[in-house]
């Protein structure tokens, strides 16, 4: 399931593991991963660990991901024994994770924030640390607020919606933002919103190039 060629060719996929199911989410990562020289995957909620385990699988990239819940963490270390060097699992708060030394030899990632499960709403501060730490970086937010198509779900916590509005003062000068182009109706697994941000230009350019994601304006402080 992880290693499946079918990620070769076009979406939608059978049942896979990893990224909720989403075929077109999952082409989309896959193909960044191919065309931009990434140097690490990093993701926020490792939950059972298949998204990391199928990005590990798919791509020559080494794998950062934390876990809050640490019953989930044990859960994920069972990946370590198939990818024992390019796979790291952690425990622990993502802002802290984000600011600590793990990340001190990575300077281009792709990121995928996921797991917005309790009263305590990271996201605006995750975007904070990584938009001030890294010159150059690709971010996937699961759970957000689609523009035009209502189909996919997203998350809101009290008067926070999930939803450019609230991370676009954490972000870059430059910083763009891309959403899905194809529809809700046409996505599989469990058909929740997401955006792709990217930042500097020479990023965005490509990945507003993918085939799979349409621009979306976007107003950073500093433009």
């Amino acid at each position: 399931m992880l290693k499946r060629s079918t990620f070769s060719g076009e979406p939608p996929y059978s049942p896979f593991a990893g990224f909720n199911g989403q075929s077109y989410r999952a082409r989309v990562v896959l193909d960044l991963a191919d065309r931009l020289p990434f140097d690490a995957f990093v993701e926020r909620g490792t939950y059972h660990g298949y998204t990391s385990a199928m990005v590990t699988a798919q791509t020559g990239l080494p794998v950062y991901s934390v876990e809050s819940r640490r019953r989930y963490w044990a859960v994920a270390q069972r990946w370590k024994l198939r990818f024992p060097n390019r796979l790291h699992l952690k425990n622990g708060d993502s802002r802290a994770f984000l600011t600590s030394s793990t990340l001190d030899g990575v300077r281009f990632p792709l990121i995928y924030l996921d797991a917005h499960w309790t009263d305590d709403l990271p996201l605006r501060e995750e975007i904070r640390i990584i938009g001030s730490r890294f010159e150059k970086a690709v971010v996937l937010i699961d759970d957000f607020y689609v523009p035009g198509d209502d189909g996919y779900g997203f998350d809101q916590y009290g008067d926070a919606r999930l939803d450019l509005d609230l991370i676009a003062e954490g972000l870059p000068p430059g910083a763009r933002a891309f959403f899905p182009s194809v529809s809700a109706e046409q996505e599989t697994g469990g058909r929740r919103g997401w955006p792709v941000l990217a930042w500097p230009d020479d990023v965005a350019v490509v990945v507003g190039t993918e085939r799979w994601l349409r621009p979306s304006e976007l107003s950073v402080p500093g433009d």
